[in-house]
């Protein structure tokens, strides 16, 4: 994954090819002059630590988290405030019975405990996994349990 630093505090990393529409995109011409006069804060992760993968028309992008840190956002949630540890499936739905992420107004953007904010820029069906899985290589991985037999 590669990041470019569009303004002071706002990077913007791709994986994978663009889609001709996206709600960025369509904001382009418009950026606000205003977005120069944020102060300069640094690069919110280890380079390393971020990888990425396409996979057809499926990109993935793997951030760290710190094991102290919470996460919000989502778009509107009825039945959760905090994300951490969940599985958001981002798409419009008018009557969600469950707390996946579904609901009337799913945005794929949120904001950490830790000072940023990461948006998906993308018109398409997102799922966000937000510390809800983990990799072995992870700095900050859960204790294992053995759900069968762990209350």
């Amino acid at each position: 994954m590669e990041f470019q630093n569009l303004f002071p505090g706002i990077w913007k990393g791709t994986v994978g090819q663009s889609d001709a529409f996206s709600p960025l995109r369509q904001l382009e011409s418009k950026a606000s002059p205003f977005l120069s006069e944020f102060p300069t804060v640094p690069f919110p992760f280890a380079e390393e630590d971020c990888l990425s993968s396409v996979d057809g028309h499926h990109a993935v992008a793997v951030l760290p988290l710190e094991a102290d840190e919470k996460l919000y956002g989502c778009g509107l949630q009825f039945l959760s405030v905090e994300q951490r540890g969940k599985t958001r499936y981002l798409r419009v739905n008018s009557d969600p019975k469950q707390d996946t992420g579904e609901s009337h107004a799913p945005v794929a953007f949120y904001v950490s405990s830790h000072n940023y904010g990461i948006l998906v820029d993308t018109a398409r069906i997102v799922s966000l996994c937000l510390g809800s899985t983990v990799r072995k290589a992870s700095k900050h991985p859960p204790v294992c349990r053995n759900s069968t037999d762990d209350p």
